[in-house]
């Protein structure tokens, strides 16, 4: 599977649930195989900046993907594999004009 994603993000203080996400995410890129970096930032000016007042705030690819919410890994699966190519197609190499699926 051809990965899209370039960046992940969790924004938050050091509050449980910020923590827990991160924990999360961190599993969830795991069980695709993503090779990229996670990184946990608790920088308070930076989610007010965004607009947000808020946390835990998941980023994937520069944008905002999940907000005050904390989703379950197979979740978070779901919504990384919306950034994901080709990841509503089981082969993920024939660009869905084959009948595999």
């Amino acid at each position: 599977m051809k990965t899209t994603i370039y960046k992940l993000e969790v924004l938050g203080s050091e509050c449980p649930a910020c923590q827990e996400l991160y924990k999360r995410v961190v599993e969830a890129a795991k069980k695709l195989k993503l090779d990229t970096d996670i990184l946990y930032s608790n920088d308070i000016q930076r989610i007010i900046d965004i607009g947000l007042q808020s946390a835990p705030i998941l980023i994937i690819n520069d944008e905002v993907a999940l907000k005050r919410e904390l989703l379950t890994v197979d979740d978070l699966v779901e919504l990384l594999n919306t950034y994901n190519e080709d990841s509503h197609h089981p082969c993920a190499g024939c660009s869905g004009n084959c009948n595999c699926h």
